[in-house]
């Protein structure tokens, strides 16, 4: 942490380690200098690696959605995900 008087200007993320301006971490209540402990960068691309996209194969004229594991990195089938937190959601991990 680098402080001007009492108010935090430079902090290192937790994920990447590099140390950056704390205009480049979001806003959270509960965090030290009420910031997430991550930058907005590491955050996002966390989301996007949990928000897998589905990818669509079509045999024998049925199209059908497959999902990306993020442990075995293998496209499956979207019964081999348990659900997810919200309604239609799958986890990324498959049950394999």
């Amino acid at each position: 942490m680098v402080y001007l008087g009492k108010e935090i200007i430079f902090k290192q993320c937790n994920k990447c380690k590099i140390i950056k301006d704390i205009n480049e971490f979001h806003r959270y209540k509960r965090g030290y200098g009420n910031t997430k402990p991550a930058c907005k960068e590491c955050e996002n691309n966390t989301k996007v690696r949990r928000d897998t996209p589905l990818e669509l194969v079509e045999i024998n004229n049925v199209v059908i959605e497959l999902k990306k594991c993020s442990s075995c990195s293998e496209s499956k089938i979207l019964e081999k995900f348990r659900e997810g937190g919200r309604p239609g959601n799958k986890i990324s991990v498959c049950l394999d």
